[in-house]
């Protein structure tokens, strides 16, 4: 009797805060199995080969990388939310806050990156991507060059750079937001979020499996978890000559939106039609009264409550779908990576 050859992927969709959504589906998947087998410590992560996540999503990938559980990941987030997307009173004035965030979008970026690097420094401390446990591709966008790129854990014996940068400028690079966050600069290179090419990276995954890691289509299996995005569409009622920078794209932000929904709506059917049936997908739509408040920047509690609900619930309802759960019979004995063109091993528990 033959054993099934199974390369297992978990990709995680970029979306600001609504990254709580992401990790509160997975936290709920984790506590399940870690009561199952009683293990408090138990980390999703060890299930897969391969981990792949965009801006938020590459937080959270690298978090689950490094050997982090994804309760904590949610605890970290849900914690911090407020200080990552920090409001000044006059933005969180009804009334004015439209007008404020307009006036200071114009002028600068919306938010201070500091705040999210002490949050990333907090969970990360020290630690490089040669400290990964398990393989990890997080897609960004090389200002400088105008060129993607894709920052890998040193999986493939040709991968000798990017296994010495701190997990914290790998995690600014893939988050830095346009009009949200300024570029950041990574070895003199201006970079910015990846949401703008993958706010999925499913497909990069995808390639990344067959072209760099060898395995064959029909042996991947690919988790993919959303943020609760919306999709963004535009209104055919606005005069045709009133798309001003303002008045049609909000500053910016409409166009963002637009780009990020389109181009995750992209990379995950293209993907999907590659797999079939081993493309599992975890997400719901936005509904049109939640979307208001579960927005990429919106941190308050409120907004957290709707986004930490809606992920339990899909978690839980994930625990009874076996598509969903024969994910987690699987675990690599080891993954294989890299270091001055000689291989080395990481055991997996």
């Amino acid at each position: 009797m033959s054993v099934e050859t199974r390369f297992q992927v978990l990709s995680l969709s970029g979306g600001g805060v609504r990254g709580l959504y992401t990790i509160s589906v997975l936290a709920t998947i984790e506590q399940s199995l870690a009561d199952r087998y009683e293990k408090p410590d138990y980390c999703i992560a060890d299930h897969f080969d391969l981990i792949s996540g965009t801006s938020i999503g590459g937080i959270l990938a690298l978090g689950l990388a490094s050997g982090l559980t994804a309760r904590s990941l949610q605890e970290l987030l849900d914690q911090n939310r407020k200080q990552i997307f920090y409001k000044s009173w006059l933005r969180r004035v009804p009334g004015l806050s439209a007008f404020a965030g307009a006036f200071k979008q114009g002028a600068t970026s919306l938010y201070n990156q500091d705040k999210l690097r002490v949050v990333l420094e907090d969970a990360f401390g020290d630690k490089k991507v040669s400290d990964l446990r398990t393989r990890v591709v997080i897609p960004a966008v090389n200002g400088t060059t105008g060129l993607p790129k894709m920052y890998k854990s040193s999986h493939h014996p040709k991968f000798d750079i990017d296994h010495k940068l701190p997990l914290v400028d790998v995690a600014l690079a893939t988050s830095a937001a346009p009009t949200y966050f300024d570029p950041y600069i990574v070895d003199d290179r201006l970079m910015l979020d990846g949401g703008l090419i993958a706010n999925s990276p499913s497909l990069i995954a995808y390639h990344e499996a067959t072209h760099f890691l060898g395995q064959k289509p029909k042996d991947i299996r690919l988790l993919c978890v959303g943020t609760m995005g919306v999709q963004t569409t535009l209104n055919s009622d606005r005069l045709i000559n009133s798309w001003g920078y303002l008045t049609g794209w909000g500053m910016g932000r409409k166009l963002i939106d637009l780009t990020l929904s389109s181009n995750e709506g992209m990379h995950n059917f293209i993907t999907r039609q590659l797999l079939e049936e081993r493309f599992v997908e975890l997400d719901e739509p936005n509904t049109p009264e939640q979307s208001k408040s579960i927005t990429l920047d919106n941190g308050n509690d409120p907004a957290a409550q709707m986004l930490k609900g809606r992920g339990k619930d899909k978690g839980q309802y994930a625990i009874g779908m076996d598509n969903v759960m024969s994910f987690f019979e699987h675990i690599p004995d080891t993954i294989i990576f890299h270091k001055g063109g000689k291989p080395y091993e990481v055991q997996r528990s």
